[in-house]
């Protein structure tokens, strides 16, 4: 039945995936956007119902999840945002990479000792050392943000070919991994040149395929070879541990009392939250025996853990409304310098709440930075 059920869900959704595929190109952000938010989230979802056993409130709240945001993203209005339309980057801007490059700068020096680490398998120690840091608050949310704004500066300087302004920001983002160990720092680097050079906006229909060339080659190599890398790190972990740890947040809430947001912004206002420690590091104790092993996740487990079933019927306006006011900001802008803001979108909202990612994770600063971007009279530019 589940089998049958998953099937069913997936057929029903189906039209609506492909219809972003063909969104105008005014909404192509907020188009790329959901697109690779359904194939990597919700596509997987329906692969675990088919064979891992879930309560039937869960099926249904999680359906109704995805169904809200398909009908969200077409009732939902964008909101005019003024955009740049000059020829000159603003002082803002200058001002705005200068403070994150420099706040790299000083973590890397003063906690760091200047340390060139690129080595994936030390990635651990780097982020159990950086915990023990006592930063000053300022700087534990300028860090963050650095990791999204930077690669769009330096996509934004590799375009006016100032290549020597590139080169420097490539060593800051690389300092700024060999700070924490934060993978997706290098992922959003390599990103950076992919989307350079290869990816515009009639590209993204090639991403469906991208996903079964991953999947097939997964068989393959576990077929013929008899091992699992790729389903290990290309398939298990970023397609299916999300869509897991969904169910764990909805079973864990079953028998505890809903956040509401005071692990959040909330507890700035003195509210206080009846978790002590994390909830990402309580789930991943209770679910995988560790407290160190954080369980974050965003989308669904963000609703949920927020405000249960009545989070289900809120966020996924919440969450297309702000994909929509981030398409508003880069309207415009060549697709070169969207490839970024696309999949930095996709990967924090997929892996944390969407509080801590507006704030936290700079997409609010990124939404500053992409609308005081010069819209300049080149063909390169809508």
């Amino acid at each position: 039945m589940n089998y049958i059920i998953s099937w069913s869900v997936l057929l029903l959704l189906l039209p609506f995936i492909v219809s972003f595929f063909k969104w105008k190109n005014s909404e192509r952000l907020f188009a790329n956007i959901m697109s690779l938010i359904f194939l990597i989230r919700f596509i997987p979802g329906t692969s675990l119902m088919a064979f891992m056993p879930m309560p039937l409130n869960m099926l249904m709240y999680y359906v109704l999840y995805w169904l809200l945001i398909c009908f969200a993203s077409y009732i939902v209005r964008p909101t005019r945002v003024y955009n740049n339309m000059s020829n000159h980057m603003p002082i803002i801007l200058y001002a705005i990479m200068g403070i994150l490059c420099c706040t790299v700068l000083y973590i890397s020096g003063v906690y760091a000792g200047f340390r060139l680490r690129l080595d994936l398998g030390s990635v651990y120690d780097l982020r159990l050392e950086a915990r023990s840091w006592d930063l000053p608050v300022i700087l534990t949310y300028l860090l963050p943000a650095a990791v999204t704004i930077l690669p769009i500066f330096l996509i934004l300087f590799w375009l006016k070919n100032k290549i020597i302004v590139v080169g420097m920001l490539t060593f800051v983002i690389l300092l700024n991994f060999s700070v924490n160990g934060m993978k997706s720092i290098l992922f959003f680097l390599v990103l950076c040149f992919i989307g350079y050079y290869f990816y515009n906006e009639n590209k993204i229909r090639l991403l469906p395929w991208v996903f079964i060339l991953i999947l097939v080659s997964a068989l393959f190599e576990y077929k013929f070879f008899n091992t699992y890398l790729i389903a290990g790190f290309g398939v298990i972990r970023s397609l299916f541990t999300p869509s897991k740890i969904d169910y764990y947040y909805y079973d864990f809430f079953q028998t505890h009392e809903f956040d509401y947001f005071r692990q959040s912004f909330l507890r700035w206002f003195g509210v206080s939250s009846p978790y002590k420690v994390d909830i990402a590091r309580i789930i991943g104790n209770e679910y995988y025996g560790n407290i160190d092993n954080s369980a974050n996740n965003g989308l669904f487990s963000d609703a949920y853990k927020n405000f249960g079933v009545i989070g289900i019927f809120v966020f996924p306006f919440i969450l297309v409304y702000i994909f929509k006011l981030l398409n508003s900001c880069a309207k415009g802008l060549d697709f070169r310098l969207l490839t970024l803001p696309i999949f930095v979108c996709v990967t924090w909202f997929s892996s944390a709440s969407f509080t801590n990612v507006l704030l936290t994770n700079g997409i609010l600063l990124m939404m500053i930075v992409l609308a005081c971007i010069p819209r300049y009279n080149s063909c390169n530019y809508d």
